[in-house]
């Protein structure tokens, strides 16, 4: 499956999201949905190593 993400700019995204709480990233469509999740580099690592998430450095608590 190929898939194209749509992308903006942050100064344009800026402007649509509200000006209090959270913010969630994402992009779907009737057949994936694409969430954007930022995690550092030994986060990743172990999830590539594994296949799930989890390691010293991961907190379910500071998930989205």
């Amino acid at each position: 499956m190929s898939t194209t993400l749509v992308l903006e700019e942050y100064e344009k995204q800026l402007k649509e999201w509200p000006a209090t709480g959270n913010v969630l990233q994402a992009q779907y469509t009737d057949e994936y949905v694409v969430v954007y999740q930022a995690y550092n580099e030994e986060i990743a690592q172990y999830a590539v190593q594994h296949q799930h998430f989890g390691g010293p450095k991961f907190n379910f608590n500071r998930v989205s």
